[in-house]
Formats: structure tokens, C-alpha cells, sequence
């Protein structure tokens, strides 16, 4: 899907790195593009996040635990290299 492709397009164009701590991870972005790659995270749907905020230039994700961190950050990764 071509929609899909653009927004993942938009969210690795966004953010610069990723990091977590036990269920807790955190996304750095440029400035000003926290809020618009926050709404895409929230578009995907993972099933290990209970919920998101986002700043000028960070989003913070609350996971379910750990591995659901691990799996994100990894996925995350991805799309960022």
C-alpha cells in the first residue's frame, strides 16, 4: 500500500534514534517532527504499546514490558537505518 509506504517514509525521515529502559522507550527526533511521527507510531497498531506522548522532538512509548520494548526499538531500528 502506497499510503503505508509514504507514512513509514515519513517516520524514518523523522526520527534519529531509539533507545528503551525495562517497558519504557524513547524516540528522538528532529525538532518539531515529534508530534507528526508520534501519529504514525500510533497508526501502527503494536500490540505491546499502552500508550504514547510526544513532544517537540521526543516521543516517549509506555510498552506492556520488556520484550514488547525490545520488539518495538528493534522494529524501529529498521525503518530508521
Amino acid at each position: 500500500n502506497n499510503d503505508i509506504s509514504t507514512k513509514y517514509a515519513v517516520f524514518s525521515r523523522s526520527a534519529k534514534s531509539v533507545d528503551y529502559a525495562e517497558n519504557m522507550v524513547v524516540i528522538k527526533c528532529f525538532n518539531g517532527m515529534a508530534n507528526a511521527a508520534c501519529a504514525i507510531l500510533d497508526a501502527m497498531n503494536h500490540s505491546g504499546v499502552v500508550g504514547t506522548l510526544a513532544g517537540d522532538d521526543t516521543i516517549f512509548v509506555l510498552m506492556r514490558n520488556e520484550q514488547a520494548a525490545i520488539k518495538l526499538v528493534e522494529t524501529i531500528k529498521e525503518l530508521i537505518k
